[in-house]
């Protein structure tokens, strides 16, 4: 039995850390333990490429991603609006998995976010 509440407690720290998006920035130290991160950068004035990743989870998570990457576009354009152009999803497996047979997947989101002047 105490194997059991062990192993549950385990699978839910493992589903708590891997729900969320993290709010490592990849351009300053590269990815997170957990696989997750973001990544704001300007290519011309006003406009801004975003990537963001969620942390490892047994689950795609496109909500959270794209919750995220709002939340960076209107950061970065310094809560004006934007308008988006070419964002998207994908997601992909890790090659690890819990307890060996659930896989770890990671989603993404990317795509440019245009600041009104």
């Amino acid at each position: 039995m105490n194997y059991y509440r062990k192993l549950i407690f385990v699978m839910l720290c493992a589903f708590t850390i891997a729900s969320c998006v993290s709010s490592k920035n990849l351009e300053k130290g590269g990815d997170s333990a957990f696989g997750g991160g973001y990544r704001v950068l300007e290519v011309e004035p006003g406009r801004y490429s975003i990537f963001v990743k969620t942390n490892a989870a047994p689950f795609e998570n496109f909500g959270a991603a794209h919750k995220s990457w709002q939340d960076h576009a209107k950061k970065a354009c310094k809560g004006k609006n934007y308008v988006t152009e070419g964002v998207g999803h994908d997601s992909y497996k890790q090659p690890y998995k819990l307890l060996g047979i659930i896989p770890f997947i990671i989603s993404e989101v990317s795509g440019y976010a245009i600041c009104d002047k």
